[in-house]
């Protein structure tokens, strides 16, 4: 994958072996210089973490405690919130174009049995 650390430390911890805190400063990096680097890294970060999503399954792999698979998953599917983002801001507007609700009537039919 393109976030191969990740995919690494997903086959060891499937492998038995734990990580460790290491207090000490153990690497160095490169941080991105302009905002167009910015996005260009995180939209790698997102196509990797998806792929170890497809390619290793972390989610149903019972080698895992659940706790990796919990942490995982949820790293992987963290690029996908924008999709509920985007709902949740056009339902407002669905709602005012097509006087469709979109999550059913809620609390209109508690007003209207009272």
């Amino acid at each position: 994958t393109v976030t191969e650390d990740h995919a690494t430390s997903l086959v060891l911890a499937r492998s038995g072996f734990s990580a460790v805190f290491a207090s000490e400063h153990v690497a160095n990096g490169l941080a991105p210089d302009t905002i167009q680097d910015t996005f260009k890294q995180r939209r790698r970060w997102a196509v990797g973490s998806l792929q170890l999503l497809l390619r290793y399954d972390p989610l149903t792999d019972y080698a895992l405690p659940y706790s990796h698979r919990a942490i995982y998953g949820s790293s992987s599917l963290v690029y996908l919130t924008w999709i509920v983002y985007v709902s949740l801001m056009l339902a407002p507007l669905l709602f005012l174009w097509a006087r469709v609700a979109p999550f059913g009537n809620g609390i209109f039919a508690l007003t209207d049995a009272v």
